[in-house]
């Protein structure tokens, strides 16, 4: 009878000892990451050199654009405005050259494209073209967070210049969310 009672009691105690050490309180922990975007370049200038008039060239130097945000994303492309060079207009299609007026493009490659590669759809404009899976080679669409894209200019200097001196294009690279 002894042993049954002691049982009892110690089977008692470890109930009693349980419940004991059970909260009547619980935390949890909610994390929230808010959406980002953002992208940083590898290169701040391409130098195509001395060109003659009516010359076309692919810069030997390649851009590479890494996306740093959250959630896929589309990058943009324009010429500035306030960087056309005085005097100079930028052509809206790879034969859109002449007296003043030369011709940017931009296309993604693993490897540098030559000129024949690029179409029309690779001209830079002073307006804002975001990549949509056929513009620029496919270049910065649907871009998942930490992937990069590797873009090569092309340069088709014009037919006349009434200033030969170096000149200076800035090329925006901008990010939306897809």
């Amino acid at each position: 009878m002894f042993r049954k009672s002691a049982w009892v009691v110690l089977a008692a105690f470890f109930v009693m000892a349980g419940s004991a050490s059970a909260a009547t309180t619980a935390n949890v922990t909610i994390t929230v990451t808010i959406e980002n975007l953002a992208i940083s370049i590898d290169q701040t200038t391409v130098d195509f050199g001395v060109m003659a008039l009516s010359a076309s060239k692919v810069a030997a130097t390649a851009v590479t654009v890494t996306y740093d945000g959250t959630v896929n994303e589309d990058f943009g492309l324009q010429i500035t405005t306030a960087s056309n060079p005085a005097g100079w207009s930028a052509g809206t299609t790879l034969t859109d050259v002449g007296a003043n007026k030369y011709v940017l493009a931009a296309r993604k490659a693993a490897t540098t494209p030559v000129v024949g590669d690029y179409l029309n759809t690779d001209v830079l404009t002073t307006s804002v073209q975001m990549g949509d899976g056929t513009k620029f080679g496919a270049f910065g669409n649907n871009v998942a967070p930490a992937a990069t894209n590797t873009i090569y200019f092309l340069m088709k200097t014009m037919t006349s210049v009434t200033d030969p001196t170096q000149h200076s294009i800035v090329v925006q690279v901008s990010c939306q969310k897809h």
